[in-house]
């Protein structure tokens, strides 16, 4: 089985930094491949899976790949959600909202 390195978006570092630097505990996923999402972020109490896109690359170049649709819907139907968020203040909004 080949393994393709995942490429990871350009902002992903600050937000990550981003949300540290407010206290948040940042587990970075984005290895795992198979449409797992990005990030899962914890922060007072609130799990949160997190899925990072660039705003500055093209709108085609930001759509969830197939993986990810299906990953996600499956989330879903277990009754999770996961966010995708492309800046550092939509990360922040994020984990401070109630």
């Amino acid at each position: 089985m080949i393994h393709h390195r995942r490429r990871v978006d350009e902002n992903q570092k600050q937000i990550v930094a981003a949300l540290k630097a407010i206290g948040a505990c940042v587990l970075d996923l984005s290895a795992s491949g198979g449409g797992v999402m990005d990030l899962l972020v914890i922060f007072r109490g609130r799990v949160l899976m997190v899925e990072v896109k660039n705003p500055a690359k093209p709108k085609a170049d930001q759509s969830l790949t197939p993986a990810q649709i299906r990953v996600h819907a499956e989330i879903g139907r277990a009754g999770g959600e996961v966010h995708i968020i492309r800046t550092i203040d939509e990360a922040i909004a994020l984990v401070t909202k109630g």
